[in-house]
């Protein structure tokens, strides 16, 4: 298992709640219980949906949201982030293509961001690339 697929809603439901709860130290059945349970009232029906995740499934996504947490950037850090992202065209079509090459040019002005951005996924590039161009408008 190397993905699940929620859509941006839903995705960004997990996020909100995650955001709230410190999810360190549980095991997959409890940790599926907690977030369904604080899901129930904003979003029933992916409340049921995490209800019906593997144990497996589960420890995925928890994985995946221990690394968002992890990936908060400095102000001086979404200020390049922003400056290099508003010259490239907003056609996310190409994000994969785009991401190496933003990180190729940052690898020596900025290696530690460098480094960050690289090990993104593409959905995680595509997050950012977002939050940079409206950053930068």
């Amino acid at each position: 298992m190397s993905h699940l697929r929620f859509t941006p809603a839903e995705y960004e439901c997990i996020v909100r709640v995650r955001r709230r709860l410190d999810l360190r130290g549980f095991d997959a059945r409890t940790l599926r219980r907690i977030l369904s349970l604080s899901l129930m009232g904003e979003a029933p029906a992916l409340a049921e949906r995490i209800r019906g995740l593997r144990d497996a499934e589960v420890r995925l996504l928890r994985d995946h949201l221990r690394g968002e947490r992890s990936q908060a950037f400095t102000a001086d850090e979404w200020r390049t982030i922003a400056e290099v992202c508003g010259a490239a065209p907003a056609c996310l079509r190409f994000a994969g293509p785009l991401q190496r090459l933003l990180v190729g040019r940052l690898r020596k002005a900025s290696p530690r961001l460098a480094r960050r951005l690289g090990r993104m996924s593409l959905t995680q590039f595509v997050r950012v690339f977002e939050q940079a161009q409206q950053r930068g408008e």
